[in-house]
C-alpha cells in the first residue's frame, strides 16, 4: 500500500489506493489512519473525505526508490486505471497528474499528448 501511495505522490486517499489494489476501502482507510497515528502520514479533510500526504517528502521518496522499474510501471498503470474508473474525465481535469503516471509507465508520447 505504501508503494502505491508513494507512486501517487501528493494527496492520496483510501478510495484510490483501494481501487488500484482491488481491496476493500475500509481496509485501506484503517491502514492509512494507523500510519497517520504513527506519524508517517498527515491526514486532512477535503470535500471528498480524508486525504493523506507523507509527513515528510523523503518518506515518500524513500518508499518509491525501493521499487524496481517494472514494479513502478505496473503501479503507475494501476493508479491511472483506478483514477480513470473513479473519475472518467481524469485525463482532462488532472492532466499533470495523468502525465506523471504515464511517464511512470514509460508512455512518454501519451504524457505529452495529455499535457497539450
Amino acid at each position: 500500500m505504501i508503494d502505491v501511495a508513494a507512486s501517487i505522490g501528493h494527496g492520496f486517499d483510501a478510495k484510490l489506493i483501494a481501487r488500484a489494489l482491488v481491496v476493500e476501502v475500509k481496509i485501506v482507510a484503517d491502514a492509512l489512519a494507523q500510519l497517520a497515528r504513527n506519524g508517517l502520514l498527515v491526514g486532512y479533510v477535503t470535500g471528498d473525505g480524508q486525504t493523506y500526504n507523507f509527513s515528510h517528502a523523503l518518506l515518500g521518496d524513500a518508499a518509491y526508490s525501493t521499487l524496481l522499474r517494472k514494479q513502478r510501471r505496473r503501479i503507475h498503470e494501476k493508479v491511472l486505471t483506478a483514477w480513470a474508473e473513479l473519475e472518467p474525465a481524469y485525463m482532462q481535469t488532472q492532466p499533470t497528474q495523468a502525465a506523471h503516471h504515464l511517464v511512470g509507465m514509460g508512455d512518454y508520447q501519451q504524457a505529452v499528448t495529455v499535457l497539450l
